[in-house]
Formats: structure tokens, C-alpha cells, sequence
């Protein structure tokens, strides 16, 4: 039985970007797409947001849904907000950003991950996008890892509503906990500031809260080999938590997957 899967893409004010992540989908052959636009924040954005409005009215070769927002309310309320609509709609979402451009099999790779593991508790998210690994651990198409990538990702209705996205307490019991610090850490030391900085009202990111949601229930997450992704977000035009410069230097994607050997054993890897 098919899963009833949204696809869902949330833009603002880059329309060199979301003309190209647009020409991706289209190229995916979406047939029905979730478009969430932020209002405008700043004046001097006016001519460059409604670009991006008369992009996605221009759309033709599918189905549209879009959502515009009066005001600006931020990526991370944006997400939260767009993507728990979907779930009360669909039994799993496919979430796009305007500067992660889906290369060709992405979306069926997504739709198959999503009905593959729809019945393996401990996987929470999955992912389109790869890390340049030098060193291939599994003999499938993919590996796990404790952390989510928010570079064209998916998860399931179910487990994006058993998250609590103003779990403050839980983030204060972590950041004072030396053991739990030192295992939440472990993809990279960095989060553990971004937690307290969420804490402290210094950011306001999604993404951390929902690796906190992942870490605390022990989940695992999803990622490729070969990305299927092309993030188009460091040319300064937006926000990154990351800047992985590395992965920049090394994005020339070999399109496999299309039939994508998955495997269940959580086998992790530390990057």
C-alpha cells in the first residue's frame, strides 16, 4: 500500500534559488507540492520576495498548495509550523528548503526510504543528502547517524508530532548532565553550544531542538552515501548553522540510487 507522502518546499526571498530547486522537483516528477512562503521581513527584500511569489505562481506542471504568511515568522517557526500541517494530512512529509536543489531520483529515493523504514521505531529521519565520505562502512546505499540532516529530509507524521518543540526544561537537565553532554556531542562539540544558545535566545533553530527530540528517544537517522543533494546556501545568501566547507569543495553528485539498497541493521558511524 502506497504512504500517503507530502512534498513540501519553503522559500522567502532567493529566487535565483528556488527557480532551480523548482526545476529539480520538476524534473522528479512531484506531482503535488507544498509551498510555505514567509512574509516579508525587511523592506529592501520586497523586489526579491515577490519574485519568489511569481515563481511559485508560474508552476504548471503540478499541483500547488501554498501557504503565504502575512508576516515573517523565521525558517524555524516556519518548518515547525508548515511541516506539523502536513501531518495532520499525510502519513510522512518530504521537506525541501530553497537552497537544497533535489537531483534526479531523489524524491522516489526519499518515498522508498520513508515506506522502508515506516515500521523501524528507531529511525526518526531520513535524509537525501550524503557527506563526502572517503570510506564506505556498509554495503548498502546508506548509514546511520545520531544527528539529522536538514539537507532534503523526510520524516513521518507519527514521529514529528511526539516531538515537543519547548522541551526547555529537557534541554537544561541535558546541558547539566556531563554524561548525557558527552553523548550528545558525539556527532560533532559544537551542539551542544547551539542547544544553549537555543536556551538563551541567540538562535532560533528547528533542527536542534529536533536532534535533542531524536537524541532523547535514542532514534537514529538516515543518510547517503552519494547526495542527492546539492546544497546552493553558501554564496552568503542565507543562514547555514554549518559551514562545511569541505562538503562545498567536494559536491559533484554521482546520481545512484534509483533502486537504493537499504539495509535495517542500525549500524552507525562517526563522521
Amino acid at each position: 500500500m502506497d504512504m500517503d507522502i507530502a512534498v513540501a518546499l519553503f522559500v522567502y526571498n532567493r529566487p535565483k534559488h528556488t527557480e532551480v530547486v523548482l526545476k529539480g522537483l520538476k524534473e522528479n516528477g512531484v506531482s503535488e507540492l507544498y509551498v510555505f512562503i514567509d512574509g516579508l521581513k525587511d523592506k529592501q527584500h520586497e523586489k526579491d520576495h515577490q519574485q519568489v511569489n511569481a515563481l511559485i505562481k508560474e508552476i504548471n506542471w503540478c499541483t500547488t498548495y501554498v501557504v503565504r504568511q502575512p508576516q515573517n515568522i523565521g525558517l524555524a517557526i516556519s518548518i515547525i509550523t508548515g511541516v506539523t500541517r502536513l501531518t495532520e494530512t499525510h502519513e510522512a512529509v518530504i521537506v525541501l528548503e530553497d537552497d537544497c536543489v533535489p537531483k534526479e531520483g531523489f524524491v522516489s529515493f526519499m518515498k522508498k526510504a520513508l515506506h522502508y523504514y515506516e515500521d523501524v521505531p528507531e529511525v526518526m529521519h531520513v535524509s537525501g543528502f550524503g557527506l563526502p565520505l572517503k570510506k564506505k562502512y556498509t554495503n548498502a546505499d546508506v548509514y546511520f547517524s545520531p544527528y539529522p540532516c536538514s539537507w532534503g529530509w523526510g520524516t513521518w507524521s507519527k514521529t514529528w508530532r511526539s516531538c515537543d518543540f519547548n522541551n526547555e526544561e529537557a534541554y537544561r537537565h541535558l546541558l547539566n548532565n556531563e554524561i548525557e553532554i558527552y553523548k550528545f556531542t558525539a556527532p560533532g562539540e559544537a551542539f551542544k553550544d547551539f542547544l544553549q544558545f537555543q536556551l538563551d535566545g541567540k538562535i532560533n533553530s528547528w533542527l536542534i531542538r529536533w536532534y535533542h527530540h531524536i537524541f532523547s528517544q535514542n532514534g537514529r537517522c538516515v543518510w547517503l552515501y552519494d547526495s542527492l543533494i546539492e546544497n546552493q546556501g553558501f554564496d552568503g545568501t542565507g543562514s547555514i548553522m554549518l559551514h562545511l566547507t569541505a562538503i562545498t569543495r567536494t559536491l559533484r553528485l554521482r546520481l545512484r540510487c534509483r533502486n537504493p539498497n537499504l539495509r535495517r541493521t542500525l549500524f552507525i558511524i562517526k563522521v
